[in-house]
């Protein structure tokens, strides 16, 4: 979607194993391009492929997965539909043109905001402003930028969760960049979950929205 928007024509873009296929029409001899295209398509329901205009390109991008419609375990019926499951689900084809596309090779497989400081501080940043950075807790509701989405799961929104790993991931960026000032910006200080757990980084700030307001 962020391909075909238009926006990796304009602006530096990182994505997870955007992994190129060049010269494709060399990749087999006896197979022409679109042939091959056709294989990797055969068995996947119409509804499951995504592909964008091909136009002169030769150079292809070629990702996805199935969604998994049985469960040995009748128990895990539930989770059939759930937005885990079914999230980028399908075959992604994605013929390249000029780009500003960047493929992750560090710091891969964790959280977006993780990865996007990550990424910003290896560039030279030396002042990081988190915002949008939701934390969470079971047994409270999800505090979130898009409550209505389709990927925000109903039981995330309704109940929280424990987002453990989202505090490691970005723990583990403060320590690696220890000379950047994070500047943590949330609606209240007070309330934002979890403040206590950051208090060891000593390159962290919270700030509210209204700070900022105050600097222009």
């Amino acid at each position: 979607e962020v391909y075909k928007s238009g926006y990796a024509f304009k602006n530096k873009c990182w994505f997870l194993d955007w992994h190129k296929q060049e010269s494709i029409d060399l990749l087999e001899s006896s197979t022409n391009s679109s042939e091959l295209i056709d294989l990797i398509k055969q068995g996947v329901p119409e509804e499951y492929i995504f592909e964008n205009d091909r136009k002169d390109s030769n150079k292809v991008v070629i990702r996805g997965k199935l969604p998994k419609l049985k469960w040995t375990d009748p128990d895990l019926e539930i989770h059939k539909k759930s937005p885990k499951t079914m999230r980028d689900v399908g075959v992604f084809i994605t013929w390249l043109q000029d780009d500003m596309v960047n493929d992750i090779t560090s710091f891969r497989g964790r959280n977006a905001g993780g990865t996007a400081m990550w990424l910003a501080c290896e560039q030279g940043a030396e002042n990081v402003y988190m915002m949008g950075f939701d934390l969470s807790v079971p047994d409270k509701p999800l505090s979130h930028l898009y409550p209505e989405t389709t990927h925000l799961p109903t039981s995330a929104k309704d109940n929280g969760f424990d987002s453990i790993n989202w505090q490691t991931q970005n723990k583990k960026v403060f320590r690696k960049f220890p000379k950047t000032n994070f500047y943590w910006v949330t609606k209240s200080v007070e309330e934002q979950l979890l403040v206590d757990q950051f208090s060891m980084c000593k390159n962290v700030t919270f700030l509210t929205y209204g700070d900022l307001e105050v600097w222009k």
